[in-house]
């Protein structure tokens, strides 16, 4: 298994980077977990940067970066990114970062 894991302040990110062993409908991706205090705040807003609707919420859509399902669950922000993201020139970890920078942002935006 290849877990990536990092910090950005208090946002913390484990992604299993092993995507061929997720699957939904035909298409591999990548989970990830975020969590940080409030961050559930933050889908609204999230949802909005990559191009999605509050209904899209729990789907896998397509978005800027690709198919990618985003949802609250449990105090925290769950995310797959399909690797269509690699084809549209962002590798699954690149997207996985990008999306707990615009978090943080997001979150200091709201205190």
């Amino acid at each position: 298994m290849s877990l990536l894991y990092f910090d950005i302040d208090e946002i913390k990110a484990q992604c299993d980077m092993n995507y061929s062993n997720y699957s939904e409908n035909g298409v591999n991706y990548v989970p990830c977990r975020y969590s940080a205090p409030g961050i559930i705040r933050a889908l609204p807003y999230l949802l909005k940067y990559l191009g999605l609707r509050a209904s899209d919420a729990g789907k896998m859509v397509e978005s800027r970066f690709g198919r990618i399902m985003i949802k609250a669950e449990n105090d925290e922000l769950i995310l797959w990114i399909s690797t269509d993201a690699m084809q549209m020139g962002f590798s699954t970890g690149e997207v996985a970062r990008q999306v707990a920078l615009v978090t943080r942002g997001l979150l200091l935006c709201l205190e």
